[in-house]
């Protein structure tokens, strides 16, 4: 009898707490169980946030290709990797999406990063020729897919490899796999490293802590909007 009025004493606060949680706004709900989890990693840090980077990263080794796409975001190494494609054989061509304009750039403060990235390839041996900028201002990864399948309409089974940071190979790959279906048995990822942010050990650093966090973010949302990748 003890024994039973003590259940029933630990059942009614957990159902107690169970239903105010569902009487929480579904927008509280989703911030605080995306608290709980960030909470979780940043306690288990030493084990699981190595893990992380490594599921980001879904890199393939370089094969040779037609195309070689060079993703804005960071021309600070991703160019580099594409050069270095090219120069061993690996690439026929590389293409750069054409950057949209920034208030920088228009006062002429700074170069678009196309330009940036198309001197980079010119000053690593890559021919002007084999440069070609693909038309339509980007401002996202959908832009630039959306850019390479226009591409690609007129070039029905080349094959290509997209360049892009480590972290962000794997939810670039499902956005490239969801706007070019059909061509993904011509398509290669090859991840390319940050300077200053080692993936074993990305939560030490500023830096670190704010490209990894976003990206989870961005790809926990990408989950919940549109499924599975």
């Amino acid at each position: 009898m003890h024994d039973g009025r003590i259940r029933k004493a630990t059942v009614r606060p957990l159902g107690a707490l169970a239903g105010g949680w569902r009487q929480l706004p579904p927008r509280v709900r989703r911030g605080t169980f995306l608290a709980l989890v960030l909470g979780a990693l940043y306690v288990s840090r030493a084990e699981t946030l190595p893990w992380l980077s490594r599921f980001f990263n879904v890199g393939q080794t370089p094969v040779p290709v037609e195309y070689v796409l060079v993703l804005n975001g960071n021309p600070q190494t991703r160019p580099f990797v594409a050069a270095a494609m090219y120069n061993s054989g690996l690439a026929g061509e590389v293409l750069v999406t054409q950057a949209g304009p920034t208030p920088e750039t228009e006062d002429g403060l700074v170069l678009r990063e196309d330009e940036i990235i198309r001197q980079v390839l010119v000053a690593r041996g890559v021919p002007v020729e084999k440069i070609r900028i693909l038309p339509g201002e980007i401002a996202s990864t959908y832009d630039e897919a959306r850019s390479l399948q226009r591409f690609l309409d007129q070039r029905p089974g080349a094959t290509f490899a997209v360049v892009t940071d480590d972290f962000h190979t794997r939810r670039a790959r499902w956005i490239f796999h969801k706007v070019l279906e059909g061509k993904s048995d011509w398509m290669h990822f090859v991840a390319a490293p940050l300077d200053d942010v080692q993936p074993e050990t990305w939560w030490r650093t500023e830096r670190g802590a704010t490209i990894y966090l976003s990206e989870l973010v961005k790809f926990a949302y990408y989950v919940v909007r549109y499924g599975r990748s």
